[in-house]
């Protein structure tokens, strides 16, 4: 499995690179000192769009299936390629930004907070892509734009208007340990249920 991880990093190497360029930049421009890793995290999640469109484009999936390896070993290895791509760029954008932008470099709750989130995202991401195919890359790349150029803004505004709703005086009333355990497991439970699913649907999928 490990092996199908390496090949996914020596084929979408180049995109990673642009990727890792484009978070720096966007961490070090716009990343805010209450959410340093929002970019980077933005950035992780149009990756998986870019490389299964360049894999559909290539037709990866017939040549992959003619290995010897299983389905299942084929799904797993996309999440883990793109959970280690996703990290990879957010430790790339917070060690610049700490350079770069003569700041601290983010708490290891922040870390999580936005590995959760792509977890999450990622949770979504790959039993619709397994489930609908190319057409979910077109509108889902559509849609996450959107969400991120119009949406995303206008939700945020409005959030530190009302100053979160009282959510975060609520966080800051729990235990430390709550704060790390409950997003670790949450985004744990999600990925192990998103990833039975992935593997049923792509078990049944004929190329």
């Amino acid at each position: 499995m490990l092996k199908l991880v390496y090949k996914d990093f020596l084929v979408h190497r180049t995109l990673l690179a642009v990727y890792a360029a484009l978070a720096l930049f966007l961490t070090v421009q716009f990343g805010g000192a209450e959410a340093p890793l929002a970019g980077a995290t933005m950035v992780g999640m149009f990756l998986p769009f870019a490389a299964a469109n360049q894999d559909d484009r290539f037709n990866a999936h017939v040549l992959l299936n003619s290995l010897p390896v299983t389905r299942r070993e084929l799904v797993t290895a996309k999440y883990v390629f793109h959970l280690a791509a996703g990290v990879g760029l957010m430790l790339v954008a917070a060690v610049g930004r700490a350079a770069l932008g003569g700041v601290p470099v983010p708490r290891a709750l922040e870390l999580l907070t936005n590995v959760v989130v792509l977890a999450v995202f990622l949770s979504t991401f790959f039993p619709l892509y397994y489930w609908l195919g190319q057409r979910f890359v077109y509108a889902g790349t559509l849609t996450l734009l959107l969400i991120v150029l119009a949406v995303e803004p206008i939700v945020y505004n409005l959030a530190v208007r009302n100053n979160f709703w009282g959510l975060l005086e609520w966080l800051r009333t729990l235990p430390e340990w709550w704060l790390y355990a409950w997003p670790a497991a949450a985004g744990v439970l999600l990925l192990a249920a998103s990833w039975r699913v992935s593997v049923a649907i792509y078990e049944r999928k004929e190329f």
